[in-house]
């Protein structure tokens, strides 16, 4: 498994929340509220490697692993009111993917998710961690080979994966994640762990990996 991505949204989440030190850390009220969600996720089986034209890695090479890349989700958090219980359910629809484009071809990675969690406060109240499920729909990988065009040794695409749409069946995993919560403005960062694996074209791959994710929460 290998994991790389940028740590510079990192560094400017942390820049937000000391720019607003009035505002502290605050518990989150009770009722429900939708929350957007932008995030990366980075681990998983290589199916991809390319040079470094575009993507989400450093210099030198650009993978694309299953289950690894750039997320959007949409969702919404509840206080399901459970006695002796004081967390959250936490529902959310996300996509996620990446490409690369090399001379030789181009490769994507796609999936829709669908995650449930449910959060728990820890002792200090700005911090919450939960564990759930999460559904992948329809992961699909696909490779374009243009096999008359040229390149470098160190330029050129290749793929785990013949040529074509490899479509892997649905998958069910799980979640654990941790994370902060700054008063400003519903503003989250948090760490995520996923364990799942896909299974398609005759073959299997590990798609978990780790993650960061920022989100906007607004109670309602």
């Amino acid at each position: 498994m290998e994991i790389r991505f940028g740590l510079e949204p990192v560094v400017v989440a942390i820049i937000l929340l000391a720019a607003f030190p009035e505002t502290g850390f605050s518990s989150e009220p009770p009722g429900y509220a939708i929350y957007f969600e932008l995030g990366v996720m980075g681990g998983g089986d290589r199916l991809a490697r390319g040079a470094d034209n575009s993507g989400y890695a450093g210099r030198g090479t650009s993978d694309i692993d299953a289950g690894a890349g750039l997320q959007y989700a949409l969702g919404v958090r509840i206080d399901p009111g459970w006695e002796g219980l004081d967390g959250d359910l936490l529902l959310s629809l996300g996509y996620l993917d990446s490409k690369i484009d090399e001379d030789n071809g181009s490769a994507s990675f796609d999936v829709t998710r669908i995650s449930l969690v449910y959060v728990l406060p820890g002792k200090e109240s700005f911090f919450s961690y939960g564990a759930g499920l999460d559904l992948h729909l329809n992961p699909s990988y696909r490779f374009d080979e243009s096999p008359l065009a040229s390149c470098s040794l160190s330029d050129c695409l290749t793929s785990e994966l013949p040529a074509g749409t490899t479509d892997f069946d649905p998958a069910l995993g799980i979640l654990l994640q941790a994370e902060i919560t700054a008063y400003f403005r519903g503003l989250k960062l948090g760490l995520r762990y996923s364990a799942i694996e896909y299974r398609g074209g005759g073959e299997s791959f590990d798609a978990g990996g780790l993650g960061y994710y920022f989100s906007y929460t607004h109670w309602l």
